[in-house]
């Protein structure tokens, strides 16, 4: 029962530092497009889109491989 409600808080605690953190960025990207100007923005849109990729390249691996260890069990 502990270790359920440790759990739990520390989900809902990195959720409000992902929430934080979110908020803080979508604030200040105004700013930070005029600091670093249109090239700055195409090479952080480029990042981005290979750290969403990697993370998507992720969840499949994780789904077959889980996938693939059912099969060999069944």
């Amino acid at each position: 029962v502990v270790g359920n409600v440790l759990q739990i808080t520390a989900a809902l605690i990195g959720s409000a530092l992902i929430a934080a953190s979110l908020l803080l960025v979508y604030r200040f990207a105004g700013r930070v497009s005029g600091w670093i100007g249109t090239k700055g923005m195409e090479i952080m849109l480029r990042l981005s889109a290979l750290l969403v990729l990697s993370i998507g390249a992720q969840i499949v691996w994780n789904g077959m491989k889980s996938l693939l260890a059912e099969i060999h069990i069944a």
